[in-house]
């Protein structure tokens, strides 16, 4: 038996649009909680991605499909190292390959930066509207994870563009530690948008609109 989850994955209400600021960031702190949990617990879901994510009517996100979960084996799973698991056709890398880390496209061994990475590729798509990494193919969408930065999220705030940076970086070491350290920024731009929100109620509405019209087609 398995939960019913009623409600809409993230990939439909993305549908190719940027979300609202404010919802994109309360749906981030829901998955970083989730995540937060998940590594805690020595679980690394290694398929982040807005197909495994759904929001209840209730407001309620819940990350499913851990089907390609790991469970470490460590004492410490925040900065615990699993070996990746593959199909069985040679060099074919379990996960989705334009949400899935480079350490996940070069077959090495991955822990839970990894899952930061994915949610990092996440929230910038929340945000823009549109994938960080995307390519004509397979092989060029993994080029583009490798190789390329990602376009700029315009008129974001210095401290969300640094945290989606963050959260992007190629070198594992360079990210964020631990999904605790993303859910207490994520937290705190929460708290200054509500703030900001209060005393300007139509800058939100315009933040998102400008962070969609700045990306090019």
């Amino acid at each position: 038996a398995t939960e019913f989850v009623e409600g809409q994955t993230l990939r439909a209400m993305i549908d190719g649009k940027a979300m609202p600021l404010n919802k994109a960031i309360d749906v981030a702190i829901q998955i970083a909680s989730a995540l937060e949990a998940a590594h805690k617990a020595g679980i690394i879901h290694r398929d982040i991605k807005p197909e495994n994510v759904m929001l209840r009517p209730d407001g309620l996100v819940k990350v499913l499909d851990f089907g390609l979960a790991k469970l470490t084996e460590q004492q410490n799973p925040q900065s615990a190292i699993i070996n990746p698991q593959f199909h069985t056709d040679p060099g074919k890398v379990l996960g989705t390959p334009r949400y899935m880390s480079p350490e996940q496209i070069r077959g090495v061994e991955v822990d839970a930066r990894s899952d930061l990475f994915s949610f990092g590729v996440v929230l910038y798509e929340m945000l823009a509207g549109r994938a960080p990494f995307e390519g004509a193919s397979i092989a060029e969408t993994i080029a583009a994870i490798l190789e390329r930065e990602p376009l700029p999220l315009a008129n974001a705030s210095a401290e969300l563009q640094q945290l989606v940076a963050r959260a992007l970086a190629k070198d594992r070491d360079a990210r964020w530690p631990s999904s605790r350290d993303v859910l207490a920024e994520l937290k705190r731009l929460k708290l200054e948008l509500d703030f900001a929100a209060r005393h300007n109620p139509d800058a939100e509405e315009q933040s998102t609109l400008t962070l969609a019209a700045a990306l090019p087609p």
